[in-house]
């Protein structure tokens, strides 16, 4: 749902790859890397989310992340927006908050659950 520069990917990859090792079974992991249902951008992109929604979850895990990103190189303000974005989705998804472009470009399913709105967006 955020955007996730490649910068921030590779300062983060080996931290995600160990979460992976540790998640998953090595042959399950052979078996999701090799299924053809689970070979695209989308698939990796939706682990690596998994990955920073559950390190947000860690009680000094903003704290972490922040510190992951940037003692890894990366300018502390886009950390800041970043871990902001992350924070806001997780509030999103939490209370059930979308905006109408948000359904659409996102691919959400409407219910009555959700509250919409026309200015609480992510970007």
């Amino acid at each position: 749902m955020t955007d996730i520069s490649p910068e921030i990917i590779n300062i983060l990859e080996n931290d995600f790859k160990t979460f992976m090792m540790v998640c998953i079974k090595k042959e399950d992991l052979d078996q999701i890397l090799t299924d053809p249902a689970c070979s695209g951008v989308d698939d990796v992109c939706f682990f690596f989310n998994l990955y920073l929604q559950l390190l947000l979850e860690h009680k000094k895990g903003v704290r972490l992340l922040y510190n992951k990103l940037t003692k890894g190189g990366y300018d502390k303000k886009k950390s800041n927006v970043f871990i902001y974005k992350l924070l806001k989705l997780k509030h999103k998804q939490k209370h059930r908050i979308w905006s109408w472009e948000e359904l659409m470009t996102y691919n959400i399913d409407y219910d009555e659950n959700i509250t919409t709105t026309t200015k609480y967006t992510i970007e």
